[in-house]
């Protein structure tokens, strides 16, 4: 049985997935909270901003496009709605469990991708 075949949207952790994946986001690109802290921490939330973004797009990449082969990357159905929230929120995680759930590809995977990469190319000019 490969991962199509026991592939069952997991709502609940879709939706926890979303809120945790809000949450990150806030802290790490919340700028309130960055305009306070000293140069170190700014330091810190630059790095942990920047490993979540190619996180993401690792996932989106690589994870994501596994789960269609027979060698999937992830073997939960119930993580992959989770990782499917997290790095896809409200539009690409719910595309993503949509297209599992039709056992279709489709290529928002790879817009994904590329509106990540020009998003950290833009961020990296306006801030730095």
């Amino acid at each position: 049985m490969d991962f199509l075949d026991k592939w069952r949207t997991n709502s609940g952790l879709t939706i926890f997935g979303i809120i945790v994946g809000i949450i990150i986001s806030r802290i790490v690109f919340g700028d309130a909270l960055l305009d306070s802290l000293p140069l170190e921490l700014l330091l810190i939330f630059g790095i942990a901003a920047i490993a979540y973004s190619i996180i993401g797009i690792v996932y989106a990449a690589v994870i994501y496009p596994s789960l269609f082969t027979a060698r999937p990357k992830a073997k939960s159905p119930g993580s992959v709605s989770f990782l499917n929230g997290l790095f896809g929120s409200f539009i690409f995680g719910v595309i993503w469990n949509i297209n599992l759930t039709n056992r279709k590809k489709g290529i928002s995977h790879i817009v994904y991708v590329i509106l990540a990469i020009v998003l950290n190319v833009v961020m990296f000019f306006i801030y730095y």
